[in-house]
């Protein structure tokens, strides 16, 4: 219970201007330890207000097109936390640049970086702006894919989360019928049904079984936050 009081503290002696100034001031490892901070930092949704303020948000999406994977997963999944204690996501200002890189990873070759992405573009369709914003992606293209073939149950079921809200736009909904090879469902409803039939409902691969494979493993907690866990690679 003191743990989010301690990240207030933190955030109270002026950390948030330390970070931004580690990401505009220094190189691939101090903008990882900048992004590790802030995913901790952001693991408290009472400071998702704090750190949009600080102008954290656009150094974040910034790294989403880094060539360095892990760095860019690190500031996906900073961000997806911070929308989880944000109402209305359009205060953070994304672009349709934005969105297009995290529907990048949902192809990444890990599964953290495909729940990370899931995961935020489900965060971000609860607003219309921004719901709007990842319909005008390629989004759907990506989360139609991960319904279809993620072996990973929480990415499939973040894949589908986001595409039963996308659905209730209507041009929306015609582009996700298309793309799951269903074109005769024109509405939210029949969508939301083949979905419900296509997502395999199983219990959520443990974090041991996801650390035998990556070195870290990403769990959805029942807060919508992301963790983050260090494991053993196997043999």
């Amino acid at each position: 219970t003191q743990i989010p009081q301690l990240r207030e503290a933190v955030v109270e002696t002026g950390a948030l201007h330390f970070l931004a100034t580690m990401f505009q001031d220094s190189g691939c490892q101090g903008k990882l330890q900048a992004t590790r901070a802030i995913c901790g930092l952001a693991a408290s949704p009472t400071l998702s207000q704090n750190l949009v303020d600080s102008g954290i948000v656009p150094l974040l999406t910034a790294q989403l097109v880094d060539s360095n994977l892990d760095l860019k997963q690190r500031a996906a999944l900073a961000l997806h936390n911070i929308c989880a204690g944000i109402k209305d996501t359009a205060v953070l200002g994304l672009t349709e640049g934005t969105i297009s890189s995290l529907a990048d990873l949902l192809h990444a070759a890990d599964v953290k970086g495909q729940l990370v992405a899931a995961a935020t573009l489900r965060q971000l369709v609860r607003a219309p702006a921004t719901c709007a914003l990842v319909a005008r992606s390629q989004a759907c293209t990506g989360l139609v894919a991960s319904v279809r073939n993620s072996a990973e149950p929480d990415v499939r079921k973040a894949a589908a989360d986001a595409l039963k809200q996308l659905a209730h736009m209507s041009e929306t909904a015609v582009d996700i019928a298309r793309l799951i090879g269903q074109p005769e469902l024109r509405n939210c409803e029949a969508i939301v049904a083949w979905l419900d039939s296509n997502e395999q409902v199983c219990s959520s691969t443990s974090e041991q079984d996801l650390a035998t494979h990556h070195s870290e493993s990403a769990t959805e907690a029942p807060t919508g936050l992301i963790a983050v866990t260090a494991g053993v690679s196997g043999a």
